[in-house]
């Protein structure tokens, strides 16, 4: 009986593998059947815990919201594809995110931050600018209209559901975290308190 058991992969597609490599040992033991373990990603394990009701934005959504929101500053556009350029700023929002970076704050804020991280002395290089004023203005657009309508960013419900894991602890379940070396900072928050309450082992390949 391993239903007490959880395994977190870093690909899915493993999980067969593994899955038919332990119904293997338990034949070696003479156990012909096993219950449980679950298996799965870290990713779709958080993503199935509960979310209190939220609506979470589907991707059409996200993309649809940013390309109104591109439409509505058509002189930041340009010549570019709405469409292309919201895939790859949904890129960066999902990133930003999951790093908990607001940008909430004025303009010249993000603009201080980016001097600050390439080491510009001076005046901020004129495409710089123009491209933090893209990914600003459109980043707030972006969340007035989802707080107006009341829906949860994909990335913004992932932290709140690792947020309450780590409040309220899963404690039924001892969880093996496997090849899993790429974690944002919620993700390694909550698997450090995992680790430290004992509850867990994370098992990586290699140095």
């Amino acid at each position: 009986d391993l239903d007490s058991v959880v395994v977190l992969l870093a690909e899915r597609q493993a999980g067969a593998h593994l899955r038919r490599h332990l119904q293997a040992l338990a034949e070696q033991r003479g156990v012909n059947a096993l219950l449980g373990p679950h298996i799965d990603t870290l990713r779709g394990w958080v993503e199935a815990q509960p979310l209190n009701g939220a609506s979470v934005l589907s991707t059409a959504a996200r993309e649809l919201m940013l390309v109104e929101a591109l439409q509505d500053n058509s002189a930041l556009l340009g010549a570019a594809s709405p469409w292309r350029l919201a895939e790859n700023l949904l890129e960066l929002f999902d990133e930003l995110t999951l790093h908990r970076i607001d940008l909430s704050d004025a303009l010249e804020t993000l603009l201080e931050r980016l001097r600050r991280g390439y080491r510009i002395t001076g005046d901020t290089h004129a495409a710089l600018s123009q491209e933090a004023r893209l990914v600003h203005t459109l980043w707030r657009a972006y969340h007035i209209q989802s707080g107006a309508e009341h829906v949860l960013d994909p990335q913004a419900a992932y932290l709140l559901r690792l947020d309450a894991l780590r409040k309220q602890p899963d404690a039924a379940h001892y969880i093996y975290l496997v090849g899993v070396d790429t974690l944002c900072p919620a993700e390694t928050q909550w698997c450090r308190e995992l680790l430290d309450r004992g509850q867990g082992e994370l098992i990586l390949h290699g140095t």
